[in-house]
């Protein structure tokens, strides 16, 4: 038991020298890369998972002493060798390493490593989720976006058509403005962060099963909505100050809106927490 404290962060630095430190030394934790690639959401969900474990440390100490069984040995190993299945681009990069980390942890202290595992499935959420969609889901995602912000952008009086992915507004310069609207552009990484934060909640705050579901659901709503929302604010922008306000606000309304709402989320659900009587909980 002694040795183990030593030997697991010993071992992934081993995983570290060995396999990703070409990857960590290629701008992975540069703000142009954060915020110019648009990788908030992971990492504002990495961190949180940290706070979280911080705050729940004494859950995994616990469980640090006694032996390991041979089940976790196994568990452990099999996560470091499908950390190394994990596409080799740099979105992935971090995620692999920490996957390996989890994996050498499990094997070290087994037990322990539940809490852990669990984070660290909640951040590959909002890694994996939006991948999953731009392969598989593109354009009914986009479109799922696309066909309400052109009606509600009618109902604010814009001037805006469709075609397909293809969203067109005319702005009072007069020189129509297209964009193609991704499925990226239609908030599947909101949605991803929406869902992990709401674990997070739910992890620690617990609601009853169906009055979980409810209320995910509405968060789900809400989540879609502003990215609705979104589309029509960047494409007002457009209308009113050109190309350049659009390009603007496309890269600004994400951390704008998205928070706002989350906020108003985060009271609804401490207010049906609240009315939740604690053995239910």
């Amino acid at each position: 038991m002694m040795l183990r404290p030593v030997a697991w962060p010993a071992a992934c630095l081993v995983l570290w020298w060995l396999f990703y430190r070409d990857g960590f030394c290629g701008g992975l934790f540069s703000l142009a890369y954060i915020f110019g690639g648009h990788h908030v959401a992971p990492w504002g969900v990495l961190s949180l998972c940290v706070f979280w474990l911080v705050l729940k440390r004494d859950e995994v100490k616990q469980n640090l002493p006694g032996k390991v069984a041979p089940g976790f040995l196994i568990t452990g190993a099999c996560i470091v060798w499908l950390s190394f299945l994990l596409p080799e681009q740099p979105d992935f990069i971090l995620l692999k390493f920490l996957a390996g980390c989890l994996g050498l942890f499990i094997a070290f202290f087994g037990r322990a490593g539940l809490l852990p595992a669990r984070l660290l499935a909640v951040y590959a959420w909002t890694v994996l989720m939006p991948v999953a969609v731009q392969a598989f889901l593109e354009r009914p995602y986009a479109l799922a976006a696309v066909r309400p912000a052109v009606w509600a952008g009618g109902l604010a009086g814009l001037p805006l058509s469709a075609d397909g992915q293809m969203l067109t507004v005319y702005p009072l310069s007069g020189d129509s403005i297209s964009v193609t609207v991704t499925a990226a552009c239609a908030g599947p990484a909101t949605m991803a962060v929406f869902t992990a934060i709401f674990m997070l909640m739910f992890m620690d705050l617990r609601l009853p099963g169906r009055t979980a579901a409810g209320v995910f659901i509405f968060g789900a709503a809400g989540t879609w909505l502003q990215s609705v929302v979104r589309i029509v604010v960047i494409m007002a922008c457009g209308y009113y100050g050109g190309a350049p306000a659009l390009w603007q606000a496309h890269f600004w309304t994400v951390y704008l809106l998205f928070p706002l709402w989350y906020l108003v989320f985060a009271a609804v659900y401490f207010k049906v927490l609240s009315r939740v009587p604690p053995v239910a909980r």
